[in-house]
């Protein structure tokens, strides 16, 4: 079965939110990554609930219930790498707020929409 096409496949651009409505936006998690970090998780469809994994099913002796990944223990904690990495979801955040209070691509102190190119180079950018 297939979807219909989003609003913004329609006019290939971004979709405009009407009155009380949500609008589409496509963002490029892995431009906020560092260098050398890259997202591994496989998609899973939102109507699909994942799979549950248990120790006997994918033949781990991993004590089941252990909030570590297995080998978590192994890799040194980039703190700085963190850090950037809340200060950047914490950008996003904020661009979201502002698409849903329909202020997204406005400089907030003149009012003046920002460059289309300024928003696809940094999508949470403010001026």
């Amino acid at each position: 079965m297939s979807l219909p096409p989003s609003p913004s496949e329609q006019t290939g651009g971004p979709a405009a939110p009407g009155p009380g409505g949500d609008a589409e936006v496509a963002v490029d998690v892995g431009a906020f990554l560092p260098d050398g970090v890259e997202l591994t998780a496989d998609e899973v469809p939102a109507d699909e609930a994942p799979a549950e994994s248990t120790p006997e099913a994918s033949g781990s002796s991993e004590v089941s219930g252990s909030s570590e990944a297995p080998g978590s223990q192994d890799r040194p904690v980039d703190v700085a790498a963190l850090d950037q990495l809340e200060r950047d979801l914490d950008g996003v955040d904020a661009a979201i707020a502002r698409l849903d209070d329909g202020t997204y691509g406005l400089d907030p102190a003149t009012g003046e929409p920002i460059d289309d190119a300024l928003l696809a180079e940094d999508p949470t950018r403010r001026t």
